[in-house]
């Protein structure tokens, strides 16, 4: 607390910078929020010469005395939560990558291992506690501030003000030893078999078992397309065998000796899954949503794969990738918990969806101009592909769109109207708007002259 004080001091007399004295006022100074600093898109975790306001002291983990909900500070990172909670055998719904921070994920929506069965990370949150853009610092819930609530549960890290700990409700392990997971990876004559198993999956299987949970990507190694299947069982026990709702997968065939599965904390798995390459070089994110379809899902990936492969000999070190993961009925329907949330998701009838992301990774800044104007004819083209089919969705996933993405064009119109009021409603002088003095995100306003 004494930290989120002392930051509450500096913001109220204008003093965030070293060495800004006493008495002395910063009348204009921009500013960006960093938890984890995942987000890859220019200026949504640093202020290039303006401050970087970093959470990362604000890294305490309150257990609540009857062990439903934990306090988490908004500078932590998911990989050392999920260990702190593990030691009292609790855990909560949040990222599936260590090195991801609480706070970005959690107020974009946050896809979790544990999401259909509990909702994603946003849908769990009891309150938020944040400095508003007036410096004041308010608890918000679901009974003292219902509008503003619901609109921190999915809109985005820079609409509202600093969220500098949340309550989220905490869970028991269901196995003390951890979860299962396991892997194979495939030949792209493989994607076919593949896809379609993913239409059964996302219609019909991830339903009958809210325990479940699976990501297909599809990557270029050496220019070689290889797939890969990443499950999670959240209660089978036998690290030997292959969950039923899986064992589809493992029949098929997969590249020699790729095949795997143990049971082990979460806070393993999620330092598995971190992608050393996404941080340390050059990376963007796009996305899109669609209807699940093997036939889309196979035409999305030739069109990305096409485009990627008419680049690949021309730069020194790219790694294109393309994810496909389920947004199942459970996951929809948990949306509607609490108020519901800022995505307006669950106001539609409730169907499964699927996400689409493309992750390209590269090395030399020489090369952006020509790896981006790729990746975005890719997603334009894959994107077309799906709307002519009559399978396209326009949500966008904040979490994973693409800074010249519009993530707002797909909201629900009454939904957006609502966000775009609250916004107003709580930052009346602009500061977190679109030519406010907070950087990054995606903002549901103008700053007004």
């Amino acid at each position: 607390m004494a930290e989120i004080a002392r930051l509450e001091k500096d913001l109220n007399e204008g003093r965030i910078l070293p060495g800004v004295a006493d008495g002395e006022r910063m009348e204009i100074c921009h500013f960006a929020i960093k938890s984890g600093g995942h987000d890859p898109n220019p200026g949504s975790n640093n202020a290039e010469d303006g401050v970087t306001i970093d959470l990362v002291r604000l890294d305490r983990v309150d257990v609540a005395k009857d062990r439903k909900s934990v306090k988490i500070g908004a500078g932590l990172r998911w990989g050392e939560l999920y260990l702190k909670l593990e030691r009292q055998n609790l855990t909560v719904v949040g990222g599936r990558q260590a090195d991801i921070g609480v706070g970005g994920l959690t107020l974009g929506g946050g896809i979790s291992f544990y999401s259909n069965r509990n909702g994603w990370a946003c849908d769990n949150v009891i309150s938020f506690e944040m400095i508003l853009p007036d410096t004041s610092i308010q608890t918000i819930t679901q009974q003292s501030h219902p509008d503003i609530y619901r609109a921190l549960r999915g809109a985005g890290p820079s609409n509202f003000g600093i969220v500098t700990s949340f309550v989220l409700e905490a869970y028991e392990l269901s196995n003390p030893i951890g979860l299962w997971s396991g892997s194979k990876v495939y030949e792209w004559n493989k994607f076919s078999d593949l896809a379609n198993l993913n239409h059964q999956f996302y219609t019909e299987s991830v339903d009958q078992n809210p325990n479940v949970v699976i990501v297909n990507t599809w990557f270029q190694d050496g220019g070689v397309w290889l797939g890969n299947v990443f499950c999670v069982h959240l209660t089978h026990t036998d690290p030997l065998t292959w969950p039923e709702p899986f064992q589809s997968y493992e029949q098929i065939e997969g590249f020699p000796n790729t095949t795997f599965a143990s049971i082990q904390p979460l806070s393993n798995i999620t330092i598995q899954q971190v992608q050393p390459s996404n941080r340390s070089q050059r990376n963007v994110v796009g996305t899109f949503t669609y209807r699940p379809s093997a036939a889309i899902e196979q035409e999305i990936a030739n069109i990305v794969r096409e485009e990627a492969d008419a680049i690949e000999t021309r730069l020194t070190d790219f790694t294109p990738v393309s994810v496909f993961q389920p947004l199942s009925r459970n996951m929809l329907e948990k949306m509607k918990v609490r108020g519901g949330n800022a995505l307006g998701l669950a106001d539609e009838t409730v169907e499964p969806l699927a996400i689409f992301v493309a992750v390209w990774v590269w090395h030399l800044s020489s090369e952006d101009e020509l790896v981006l104007q790729a990746h975005t004819l890719a997603l334009e083209r894959a994107e077309e592909a799906a709307k002519k089919s009559g399978l396209w969705h326009p949500y966008k996933y904040i979490n994973y769109a693409r800074g010249d993405q519009d993530v707002w064009s797909g909201a629900v119109e009454e939904n957006l109207r609502e966000l775009r009021r609250v916004q107003r409603q709580v930052d009346p002088s602009g500061v977190f708007t679109d030519g406010g003095l907070a950087s990054g995100g995606f903002k549901l306003n103008e700053k007004l002259e």
